[in-house]
């Protein structure tokens, strides 16, 4: 009876082990990936407390906030810099700012 239980209770484990390698391999390589997502940008022009803030990549707080107030700016310039404008490249960011903040 207990040779029949540890017999038992071991094809339980070998198949519980090679159910989670096979959900790996699926989930792992079988999978097709999600192109959609895209890195974030270098730069995004938005707002921080009220005023124009420059971020850098992902983070929350702002590598450098401006004296310009959003308020200030006109409709669609405060809307755009509200939702966020992603910057490319240095001289993208430097010709919006430039906009933005003159």
């Amino acid at each position: 009876m207990r040779t029949a239980l540890r017999t038992a209770a071991l094809a339980l484990a070998v198949s519980a082990v090679v159910a989670a390698l096979a959900l790996v391999i699926i989930f792992r390589f079988l999978m097709p990936k999600d192109e959609t997502q895209t890195p974030a940008p270098p730069y995004t022009i938005g707002v921080w407390e009220g005023k124009v803030a420059v971020f850098e990549g992902d983070d929350a707080f702002p590598m450098q906030v401006f004296d310009d107030a959003v308020d200030g700016l006109p409709p669609k310039q405060r809307d755009e810099v509200t939702r966020g404008i992603a910057v490319h490249d240095p001289e993208e960011l430097y010709a919006i700012l430039e906009d933005y903040t003159s």
